[in-house]
C-alpha cells in the first residue's frame, strides 16, 4: 500500500514535471521560430537597403565616369589641335619664306589663343 502510494506520488510529481518541461520546450521552440522569423525580416530589409545603396553607387559611378570620359574626349581634341599647330609651325619654320611664315603665324596665334 505504501509502495503504491509512493509510486502514485512520484508518478504524479513526474508527470507534472514532464508537462512543465514540455510546455517550456514548446515556449523555447516558439521563441526559436520567432527569432528565425525576425532574422528573415531583418535579412530581407538589409538586402533591400544594401541593394539600394549599391544601385546608388553604380549610378553615381556611371555619372562620374561619363563626365570624365567627356572631359577626356575634350582633352584629346585639344591635344590633336596642338599637334596640328605644332606640325604647321614646324613646316613654316622650315620654309625660308618669311612673308608666308608671318601670314600663317597670325592665323596660328589666333588658333592658339
Amino acid at each position: 500500500m505504501r509502495a503504491a502510494w509512493i509510486s502514485s506520488v512520484i508518478n504524479n510529481s513526474l508527470l507534472l514535471k514532464r508537462e512543465q518541461l514540455v510546455k517550456t520546450m514548446q515556449l523555447v521552440d516558439g521563441r526559436i521560430e520567432e527569432i528565425k522569423r525576425v532574422r528573415g525580416l531583418i535579412e530581407r530589409d538589409v538586402k533591400q537597403e544594401y541593394g539600394g545603396i549599391a544601385e546608388r553607387l553604380r549610378n553615381a559611378e556611371g555619372s562620374k565616369v561619363a563626365v570624365l570620359m567627356h572631359d577626356m574626349s575634350e582633352l584629346q581634341k585639344d591635344v590633336d589641335r596642338l599637334d596640328g599647330i605644332l606640325a604647321t609651325s614646324s613646316t613654316l619654320m622650315q620654309r625660308p619664306d618669311i612673308k608666308g611664315f608671318l601670314q600663317r603665324w597670325k592665323q596660328l596665334h589666333a588658333t592658339v589663343e
